[in-house]
């Protein structure tokens, strides 16, 4: 593990190494709680088009004693190229000196798993409680990880469209389970969407499908829907319908996504009773029967509009950068 002058740079294969999906979910529950506080500083995404390509810039700033400040770009109109790339560099709030440099795609992954990890410990009843996991790609192993690192998983099911590659992803996933220190149940892949969320408790959606994945009589009256994937009138896992039917409806970016004007929830019912993750944290927390309320959310259904929190990335890259310093002190 390189640390190259005169800044460190933190690729794909080490970040892992540096900072555990263990470790990554605990430091997305402090960015949770620095968000209600009002010292993570998380707009809504930039974009420039630029005729060639598309960049999408996510910025984010956090305020503390030693506050940072940075982004994360990429080419948006590149998503399903196997060669993109990303980068997200992190900068000194004190005196504009860059800290460290994160280069690949993995980074986004890695913290969106963790924030799914935060939201499944509080949303996901911890008694024996099964996971149906729709998809097989990147979104999806860091998903699993994050799940197996904060409920007792007693199954797992996963469905894939291709048979070869969810062989292949069970595969790989089994790997990265033994670096990452990770007990779990077998992997056991399935036909159809439908065999895979019977009886589930927690059912994540990480594909790129532009089709409704579920139907409503398919599910238990207390699962949860984590909507990794597609979430907009013109393309979404998870119909309106099947959304509707939740009690608690919560998002990590509030922010972001009220500024989607094509989400699938836009002007609907669904928009009023979105609540944003860390609100519900810092509200709950400040009332004496609050876990109380988390255990009465886990007995209901509930959805989570997956988007991406500003400012989580810079926190795990400055983890993961604090930890490559101090390696080679």
């Amino acid at each position: 593990m390189s640390y190259p002058a005169p800044v460190p740079v933190i690729d794909d294969v080490s970040l892992p190494q540096l900072v555990s999906m263990s470790e990554a979910v605990n430091l997305m529950e402090k960015a949770f709680k620095l968000h209600a506080l009002d010292k993570l500083v998380a707009p809504p995404r930039l974009r420039a088009d630029l005729t060639s390509g598309e960049l999408m810039f996510t910025c984010g700033a956090i305020q503390t004693d030693h506050p940072v400040l940075g982004f994360r770009v990429y080419d948006w109109k590149q998503l399903d190229s196997p060669a993109r790339s990303e980068m997200t560099p992190l900068f000194s709030g004190v005196n504009g000196e860059l800290l460290g440099i994160c280069l690949g795609p993995f980074l986004g992954a890695w913290r969106t798993g963790a924030i799914g990890g935060a939201i499944f410990k509080k949303l996901v009843s911890h008694e024996n409680p099964s996971l149906a996991l729709i998809g097989t790609g990147y979104q999806a192993r860091t998903q699993l990880l994050a799940a197996l690192a904060v409920l007792p998983l007693k199954a797992i099911t996963i469905y894939g469209r291709s048979a070869s590659k969810a062989k292949e992803f069970c595969q790989e996933t089994q790997s990265l389970l033994q670096t990452q220190q990770l007990d779990a149940p077998e992997l056991q892949r399935v036909d159809s969407i439908q065999a895979a969320v019977d009886g589930a408790d927690l059912v994540i959606t990480a594909t790129k499908s532009s089709t409704p994945l579920l139907q409503e009589e398919w599910l238990t009256p207390n699962v949860h829907l984590h909507n990794v994937g597609p979430k907009f009138r013109e393309s979404h896992e998870i119909p309106l319908g099947v959304i509707e039917t939740c009690q608690t409806l919560v998002t990590d970016s509030l922010a972001q996504a009220n500024a989607y004007e094509n989400l699938i929830l836009a002007g609907t019912d669904c928009q009023n009773r979105l609540e944003e993750f860390s609100a519900m944290l810092c509200e709950d927390q400040s009332q004496a029967d609050g876990s109380a309320l988390w255990q009465q959310r886990q007995q209901q259904r509930s959805y989570c509009c997956s988007i991406g929190l500003a400012g989580t990335e810079l926190i795990l890259a400055q983890a993961a950068i604090e930890k490559l310093k101090r390696n080679h002190q």
